[in-house]
């Protein structure tokens, strides 16, 4: 089990949730799956994958079917997020959306402080 420690508090890293939303290669998640198996991350979501289950999705896990074989896929992003307290999001790119923006640092603090499980999402693209 991987852990993280982060001014004292211990974070097991198979508490956290993953959610993928609307991807368009299958390959992604595959990649996803295997970066998730490196660090002992095991709660994949799909919102309304293009593709999926897909030979991409499993050919790029390399190793890490059995995180592919539980994915959780859902109709709405509402949906996959309802059972979490903290959501996280990121993008690669500037947004003009006046959004609560953190530098990973300062989310890692305030995930720190609370007593919270933290979710990750993310999309290949925003439009």
């Amino acid at each position: 089990m991987l852990y993280l420690f982060l001014k004292y508090k211990l974070i097991m890293l198979s508490n956290f949730k993953i959610v993928l939303v609307e991807t368009s290669h299958p390959g992604n998640i595959g990649g996803v799956a295997r970066a998730m198996k490196n660090m002992t991350m095991t709660n994949l979501c799909l919102v309304n994958p293009k593709v999926f289950p897909s030979a991409d999705a499993t050919s790029r896990a390399a190793g890490s079917d059995d995180i592919l074989s539980k994915v959780e896929l859902y109709d709405s992003l509402k949906e996959a997020v309802a059972d979490c307290q903290v959501v996280l999001g990121a993008s690669a790119r500037d947004r003009t959306i006046s959004w609560p923006e953190l530098t990973a640092r300062a989310a890692a603090e305030k995930f720190i402080s609370s007593d919270f499980d933290v979710n990750w999402l993310a999309r290949e693209s925003f439009y």
